[in-house]
């Protein structure tokens, strides 16, 4: 098992402060994806606060964008 360094070094900085080379990812596109999946579902749900999202469960979110339907094995639909 990696340790918490080793994740965010793995996952979270690459996603959020960006990567060069080959496989490169923009920085701050964590952020902006995440905005982009608050915001659909907040649009999709005016009940909702954003503060209320901490008690919805996060497949509930991104399945409410098309785009990202996700099936129960964590495998993007088609």
């Amino acid at each position: 098992m990696e340790s918490f360094d080793e994740f965010i070094k793995k996952y979270y900085e690459p996603w959020f402060f960006g990567t060069e080379g080959e496989d490169q990812i923009i920085m701050w596109t964590g952020y902006s994806l995440s905005w982009y999946i608050v915001e659909n579902y907040l649009r999709e749900h005016p009940e909702e606060s954003s503060s209320s999202l901490v008690w919805v469960h996060a497949d509930t979110v991104v399945n409410s964008i098309p785009e990202l339907k996700i099936d129960m094995n964590r495998n993007i639909m088609p």
